[in-house]
């Protein structure tokens, strides 16, 4: 699945290419928006063909990095249940949502009359290689014996000893397939031949998240199929939940492991709940024409009535500075290649260059050129220009 960021960013006039690529929101609006920009004065302090300029004032406060993404709720840890028997399910005991716990039966299978005989024949497959290698050593020995003795070859001794190490191959084949047989709790030898019905029970405790299967469909063995067997259930733990996210790349130097994280859902407006980022892919990948990282967040504390595959909006909290001087950051602008801002000097806008800091989505710290309560423009000054020329051509 594919995650759509919830960074959004419009063009200036004359642009903030590096804020851009930072995934940074910038907004345009009409003049009588001022109001509703961080930083901006009621009403202009441009004067004369500069009295409808937006503009705003140099302030000192919080400049906090905020990363918007959207991702998807999972559980942090799923099991899919398969049979180690191929067969016919005859009976579901569990429905989606049932709590089970560990070793708790879930449904009831009719074994494979085929893959049943060939478990019988485990056994037995283990006493004939037992059988051979002991013959095999005993001939050995004798051949030993006769080469000694000047009745037997050279040949025939290498003949024998062959036998035996083929013979220990075979045999430690079968012992290996019979242990690694019973430690997966497949029935062999006389317990395969004897049985009529498995159950197969939750290898853990948890939720049922999935039901995948209906009684009277034919399943393969996740021990002995080349495809890894059907799966019939899926369960976890409901309450342990991650999101699973997707950041570009521009922004991964915005955030690290362990960065706090808050999510909402839209389900549930109004409730916000803790999360922290747990991982971060070492390698990128292309999402479309993105190119960008694999994000795992794992949510702390109780989760509510959050629920796996819901849609989670998560805000990254990333590096915050207290007390700084800051402008709105519509007011950071590109000129000649400069960081610039338009300082008001008797209602006219003059160039300004600036050492910028820490970016957020509404602010810019400013490290040097400007200082707190200076007057400054809001949108590019030529932009605005053309823009009333515009609207004078049309009246």
């Amino acid at each position: 699945m594919r995650w759509v960021s919830r960074s959004t960013t419009s063009l200036l006039a004359l642009p903030v290419l590096g804020l851009l690529a930072a995934g940074c929101k910038v907004s345009v609006g009409p003049a009588d928006a001022n109001a509703a920009i961080p930083g901006a004065t009621p009403l202009s302090v441009g004067k004369g063909e500069y009295k409808d300029l937006k503009t705003g004032k140099v302030d000192k406060g919080a400049v906090e990095v905020t990363l918007p993404e959207i991702g998807t709720l999972a559980p942090v840890v799923k099991v899919e249940v398969k049979s180690v028997l191929s067969g016919r399910i005859v009976k579901l005991l569990v429905k989606e949502g049932d709590h089970v716990e560990v070793g708790q039966p879930l449904a009831v299978l009719e074994p494979s009359v085929d893959q049943l005989r060939d478990l019988a024949s485990i056994s037995s497959g283990v006493e004939s290689s037992d059988l051979e290698l002991k013959d095999a050593k005993i001939d050995y020995d004798n051949t030993v014996a006769l080469k000694e003795k000047g009745f037997a070859s050279n040949d025939q001794l290498k003949a024998a000893d062959k036998r035996v190490k083929q013979a220990q191959i075979s045999y430690e084949a079968a012992v290996a397939q019979r242990n690694a047989l019973s430690a997966s709790g497949v029935p062999i030898g006389d317990a395969a031949a004897a049985l009529k019905s498995y159950s197969v029970v939750a290898p853990s405790g948890g939720t049922v998240l999935e039901k995948k299967v209906q009684p009277g469909e034919v399943v393969t063995s996740g021990t002995s199929s080349f495809n890894g067997g059907t799966v019939l259930f899926s369960i976890a733990d409901a309450k342990a939940l991650k999101v699973d996210a997707f950041i570009n790349e521009v922004d991964l130097g915005k955030i690290g492991v362990g960065y706090p994280v808050k999510v909402t859902v839209d389900a549930f407006r109004g409730q916000e709940f803790k999360a922290r980022v747990a991982t971060i892919s070492p390698a990128a990948r292309k999402e479309g024409e993105i190119r960008g990282f694999d994000v795992e967040i794992r949510m702390e504390g109780d989760t509510g009535p959050l629920r796996p595959g819901m849609t989670a909006n998560v805000d990254i909290k990333g590096e915050a500075k207290k007390d700084v001087v800051r402008i709105p950051i519509e007011a950071l602008m590109k000129d000649k290649g400069d960081d610039v801002v338009w300082v008001m000097k008797e209602g006219k806008p003059e160039r300004q260059p600036v050492k910028s800091g820490l970016v957020s989505i509404d602010w810019v710290e400013v490290l040097d050129g400007v200082a707190p309560g200076t007057d400054i423009a809001l949108q590019s000054p030529s932009a605005y220009l053309d823009d009333q020329k515009e609207k004078a051509k049309h009246h």
